[in-house]
């Protein structure tokens, strides 16, 4: 009986050490894994708030969840002023319309890309080419994660353009364009 009780008390032993072991490596896996995530956060964290380009996040009622200092740079706001509010708040109400249409695409094919005008703080239009991916979850509200590239001053170039065009064209008088020698490139109608 006693030979059994110490073989019983030894495996007893051997089990307790073997979990104990277990238990440890374990720990220090978890351990190494949490260190591993925090690192990867800091560095997703880091390219976010460094990006060279404007972002935001909205769920599919327009609320904004989250943003990057470009955007709050490129809308003169501070992120607690535009977090929680609706992106429609900020579009031009003469581009909310054809928005709310964009994003019916949007929710049909997932992705969008589309020129708006939105509405700075201090109530200046620009114009941004709006990037949008929808990010489907299954068991979580989608998210639309939105790049915004400020194209304001080539609209305002393209404007210029266009109206030089239009004087070139409908002038009365007539008008040559000629090169370095002389020639004759191009003449109004």
């Amino acid at each position: 009986v006693e030979a059994s009780a110490l073989a019983l008390i030894s495996v007893l032993l051997f089990s307790i050490t073997w979990a104990y072991v277990n238990a440890r490596r374990n720990a220090a896996i978890a351990l190494h894994l949490s260190e591993s995530l925090r690192q990867s956060e800091t560095r997703f964290r880091s390219l976010f708030e460094h990006s060279p380009v404007a972002y935001l996040a909205v769920d599919q009622k327009g609320n904004i969840l989250d943003v990057n200092p470009q955007l709050c740079d490129l809308l003169d706001y501070a992120d607690d002023e535009l977090l929680g509010r609706k992106l429609f708040e900020f579009i031009a109400p003469e581009a909310r319309r054809e928005f709310e249409f964009k994003l019916q695409m949007l929710n049909r094919y997932g992705l969008l890309e589309y020129e708006l005008t939105l509405l700075k703080k201090s109530a200046d239009p620009i114009t941004v080419i709006l990037d949008g991916r929808m990010q489907k979850h299954k068991s979580a509200p989608n998210v639309v994660h939105c790049i915004l590239t400020n194209i304001t001053e080539r609209k305002r170039a393209e404007d210029k353009l266009q109206l030089a065009a239009r004087v070139f064209t409908d002038a009365h008088d007539g008008i040559t364009i000629t090169d370095a020698a002389g020639t004759i490139i191009d003449a109004n109608p």
